[in-house]
């Protein structure tokens, strides 16, 4: 089924907030802040997340104004909350992709016979010891093209969240990284949509709201 969001919130605005890169489904026992810099193609763009058990909170900049993801994975329950409106948005929960690194995973049980996952030994990055994954090969995306996939990955033994990935691309190199990384007590209160925020309902597409894809973990 698709979702669509009213005239008030546009569709790209919610795309970009649900944008995540990483996915996974374990809980991270652990309790920190960081920054997220995703650099491509001369861009960089930086996000802040939040993490305290198995409640994640992410605060993403956007043309449209800043948003936040707030998701519970013990509750099922995530929001998109739009500061400058006051409002938020209810969404299902199977559109989350969580912090928890997939490659471990993957590297057990790969799916894909075309692509090969190789754990690398160990390094050091920004303080956190990583097993170091390489991943090579063809791959088949939504729209039937194969493309070559060429990506370095280091996930935080501690944390089990991707520490640093580079991925080759067209015309130069893609860059995710964790910076400012700060193990911390956070206030609840983060994890929560704030007092006086309007809901936004989500509406069927056949009465009239726009078609919000619904991506896959």
């Amino acid at each position: 089924m698709k979702f669509a969001i009213s005239s008030r919130a546009s569709r790209c605005t919610l795309i970009t907030a649900l944008s995540v890169l990483i996915a996974g489904s374990a809980a991270i026992a652990a309790e920190f802040s960081a920054e997220v810099t995703r650099t491509m193609g001369g861009q960089k763009q930086v996000q802040k997340i939040y993490c305290k058990g198995n409640s994640e909170r992410r605060e993403i900049p956007s043309p449209q104004g800043a948003q936040i993801v707030i998701a519970n994975k013990d509750k099922k329950t995530m929001w998109v909350v739009f500061p400058a409106k006051k409002e938020y948005l209810d969404v299902p929960f199977q559109n989350y992709h969580d912090l928890q690194s997939m490659f471990p995973k993957l590297a057990a049980k790969n799916p894909d016979p075309n692509v090969t996952i190789k754990q690398a030994g160990t390094e050091t990055i920004k303080g956190q010891l990583c097993d170091k994954y390489v991943v090579k090969g063809t791959s088949k995306g939504k729209d039937g093209q194969s493309r070559q996939v060429d990506m370095k990955v280091w996930v935080s033994k501690k944390l089990k969240i991707d520490m640093k990935i580079e991925q080759a691309i067209p015309n130069g190199k893609a860059l995710f990284e964790v910076v400012n990384l700060k193990e911390q007590r956070l206030p609840n209160s983060l994890f929560e949509v704030p007092g006086g925020f309007k809901r936004i309902a989500m509406q069927d597409p056949g009465k009239g709201g726009m078609a919000l894809p619904m991506p896959k973990k």
